[in-house]
């Protein structure tokens, strides 16, 4: 979101600014077991994180501790920013499977790092890319995008009502994926609805989107007493500059989505 707010030496039209430049980026759709035990729940647990050249920090897209590890489907948790491409990339990582009762215990399903050397990799196409370990295999599926422009999708909740929980889920829905790319899964208890706090928020996901698209998102909201399901949609085009902020009122609550737009030069 560095370059969300235009500056002074933008174009007029500033959502098609002439200043900042999109560029390649590498977005992650998913983390997949490639074997996964018949007929066993899998808790995995650890980091992978990609290191890009423009800053070479750590930008998890995975990120859990052995408490809140994830039962089979491994639900991503970044990355924080959008992952530029060039050349070459660095992905880490150390995951484990749970097992007993300490992280002794655990074996170690993958540990170390890769480059992704993919600069000749065709335009908008998914590509997987398999990482073994001593105890399993893990695919990660990806694209590599064009002209691209950051995306940072941020969904909030307000106006609960007091008895009633709530259940938010969002999709990054593309035409390169079969189904939609989960983004966020979040509960709000009846409890948590009954607090101090007027409005709720989870956490940030950043989402890359080449020009001349739109980012759409579909969001499925439910109430948890009475199971009724609401299903919302967002569309958003791709611009270097700028928001888009969406509101849905329901009866039982409203739900705040807000698209940042940014470039990454």
């Amino acid at each position: 979101m560095m370059r969300s707010e235009p500056s002074d030496d933008c174009s007029l039209n500033w959502r098609a600014c002439e200043r900042h430049a999109s560029c390649t980026m590498m977005q992650i759709f998913s983390l997949k077991l490639a074997y996964p035990p018949a007929g066993d729940q899998v808790k995995v647990y650890g980091f992978m994180a990609v290191r890009d050249t423009r800053d070479h920090l750590r930008n998890y897209i995975f990120n859990r501790t052995r408490v809140e590890q994830d039962d089979g489907f491994i639900q991503l948790s970044g990355p924080k920013r959008g992952i530029w491409w060039y050349d070459k990339q660095l992905v880490e990582f150390d995951m484990r499977i749970k097992r007993g009762d300490n992280e002794a215990d655990d074996p170690q399903l993958i540990d170390g790092a890769v480059w992704f050397y993919d600069g000749c990799s065709p335009h908008a196409k998914v590509l997987t890319q398999r990482i073994d370990g001593d105890y399993g295999s893990v695919d990660i599926s990806y694209t590599l995008l064009q002209t691209a422009m950051e995306a940072t999708v941020q969904i909030a909740a307000s106006e609960l009502d007091r008895d009633i929980g709530l259940l938010v889920r969002a999709y990054y829905v593309s035409d390169l994926l079969h189904q939609g790319m989960q983004l966020f899964d979040g509960v709000f208890p009846a409890d948590a609805a009954a607090g101090v706090a007027d409005r709720y928020e989870l956490d940030k996901y950043v989402v890359a989107a080449s020009r001349r698209t739109k980012l759409a998102l579909q969001l499925r909201i439910r109430s948890l007493d009475d199971d009724v399901d609401a299903w919302r949609y967002c569309l958003s085009p791709a611009s270097k500059h700028g928001t888009d902020d969406f509101s849905f009122a329901l009866s039982f609550a409203t739900i705040d989505v807000k698209i940042s737009w940014s470039t990454l030069d």
